[in-house]
């Protein structure tokens, strides 16, 4: 990538540095070779990655408009957010036993919602 970022491109950096992605996360969502392109583009706007201590990563997802409005009544039946909502769905999958169990639950899910 040439010194000079076209302005979409700037914007998505520091959409991905802002919510918490690592380097390496976000060299790879802009389909960047080096992890290091995104290292000194963030210092030179000043912006700076935060170390994730708890292990946890963060992962930019597109929805269907349909999938949202789903998670939305499931999050208001609840009485959370859709960001809570989204993280507690996917929480389960870590909360299973073993490896196996979630892998096995997954197929579940998506058997029956038709996904092969």
């Amino acid at each position: 990538m040439s010194r000079s970022w076209p302005r979409h491109r700037l914007v998505h950096l520091g959409y991905l540095a802002g919510i918490g992605c690592t380097g390496p996360q976000i060299t790879a969502a802009l389909g960047l070779a080096r992890v290091q392109a995104v290292s000194n583009t963030l210092r030179r706007y000043g912006v700076k990655l935060h170390r994730r201590r708890d292990g946890r990563l963060v992962q930019a997802v597109a929805f269907s408009r349909r999938a949202l409005d789903v998670i939305d009544e499931a999050a208001a039946q609840r009485g959370i957010s859709r960001d809570e909502m989204i993280q507690k769905v996917i929480e389960v999958f870590g909360a299973e036993e073993s490896s196996e169990d979630a892998l096995d639950l997954i197929a579940n899910l998506l058997d029956d919602g038709g996904e092969q």
